[in-house]
């Protein structure tokens, strides 16, 4: 079982996409060259690994017009014309941005700086890529790009494996290097500059200028939990049965358990119907649900659990819920409810506990019959049967051992947060 403290940590983590491997694509959003005036085969031929880096100068992913500043959720490299690329592995490979001012990369000695590792594979799948087309990767969290800045990029590999014979990648004369190259293996060392830079391209998603402003709860309590119904109406809820509630989309917050005694501990978790019906965990010995139908005047104990940490609660309508929690005796504590949180049921909801695997705090996802919950053992599970026996699956959150967040728009598309 996680622990009672480490539940409590809220720190943003790094944001982990479901990405696939790389594709060919007709053309990116935005790009530098797509008809380069050369052509040279690293990193993507070397057995013994290779890497290089690239500068694109600010304002240069012009075509077909001026990429804007952004997310930047795709990289892609144009392989040559009559110069396909593999089927090649790769080991160890990654892609890292660096935004700077450089206008040129220095001769003599490779680039150092804070860089943002934004693709990478332990064992990437087997790259098959035609001539004359995109390669492009999905990233594995989106890069803020400033197009009034330089970007300089890395692609490494420290081995490969497969066909390299005749592959090249496009590149353009410049008047500044633009190009630099390891050389042997890994780890990597400098090896020389050019002044080609590589034909590549972007994918951006545009900021959407959303502001933030602080609001103040009214409690010094810390506050770790919160849902929205609407526009107007939120809970908040943290430590010591701390709820709050706003009816003005956060202009005020007034004290949703004025008639304290019946929550006891801290509170980990808040769903909520509407302005009267809510529903919070805590688990200071056992696990504790509670549920309001009066706006929080009154809370009335509608769960307990010996031994157990309630993660997550999420009704999907008035009616039909879920909850999960730790596992206790070796089976993930899995509840449904049918009757809006009054009474809860785990007849049917079976799931072994794989080694000492637990979840974290808020970490559910449902839409529709499709449940998702994170856990500290790198998988993500999933339902496609509202939690019945036999219909749970799981898969591995690449890179990340903890999953502090999960959601889904749909039955394919979801995003996680951990670490990284």
């Amino acid at each position: 079982m996680v622990g009672f403290i480490m539940k409590k940590i809220f720190t943003v983590f790094a944001i982990l996409l479901f990405t696939s491997a790389a594709t060919t694509i007709a053309d990116p959003q935005y790009y530098n060259y797509n008809n380069g005036t050369s052509y040279n085969s690293f990193p993507f031929n070397q057995a013994a690994g290779k890497m290089i880096q690239g500068l694109i100068a600010a304002g240069e992913f012009n075509q077909p017009g001026g990429a804007p500043s952004g997310n930047i959720t795709s990289f892609s490299v144009r392989i040559s014309n009559g110069y396909p690329l593999g089927p090649v592995t790769y080991t160890q490979f990654r892609i890292l941005f660096l935004d700077t001012n450089l206008t040129a990369l220095p001769s003599g000695s490779l680039v150092s700086g804070n860089w943002d590792t934004v693709y990478y594979r332990a064992t990437t799948a087997t790259i098959n890529a035609p001539a004359n087309t995109w390669l492009d990767f999905p990233l594995d969290h989106p890069h803020a790009y400033n197009n009034t800045r330089t970007l300089v990029f890395q692609i490494e590999q420290c081995a490969a494996s497969g066909t390299f014979t005749g592959f090249s990648l496009q590149h353009t004369t410049t008047g500044t290097f633009r190009r630099t190259f390891s050389i042997g293996g890994c780890p990597f060392s400098y090896g020389g500059t050019s002044l080609y830079v590589p034909n590549c391209g972007v994918n951006i998603s545009i900021n959407c200028g959303y502001t933030w402003a602080s609001q103040v709860s009214g409690v010094t309590n810390l506050l770790q939990a919160v849902w929205t119904v609407n526009n107007n109406v939120v809970w908040a809820a943290g430590a010591a049965a701390t709820v709050r509630k706003t009816t003005d989309g956060g202009t005020t917050w007034t004290n949703a358990n004025p008639n304290p005694g019946v929550i006891t501990g801290d509170i980990y978790n808040i769903w909520a119907l509407d302005v009267n019906t809510a529903l919070c965990t805590t688990s200071p010995n056992a696990t504790f649900i509670y549920r309001t139908t009066n706006g929080g005047t009154n809370w009335t104990q509608v769960f307990t659990q010996t031994g157990g940490f309630i993660d997550a609660i999420i009704l999907r309508d008035a009616n039909t819920g879920f909850a999960y929690g730790d596992p206790v005796a070796t089976r993930w504590s899995l509840w449904k409810t049918t009757n809006g949180g009054a009474n809860w049921d785990s007849t049917g909801l079976y799931l072994p506990q794989a080694g000492s695997e637990a979840g974290w705090n808020n970490a559910m996802s449902i839409v529709g019959n499709d449940i998702w919950f994170g856990t500290n053992n790198t998988r993500v599970y999933h339902s496609t049967n509202f939690g019945a026996t036999g219909s749970w699956s799981f898969g591995a959150s690449t890179g990340s051992v903890s999953t502090y967040g999960v959601w889904f728009t749909n039955a394919t598309t979801g995003i996680c947060v951990g670490t990284v």
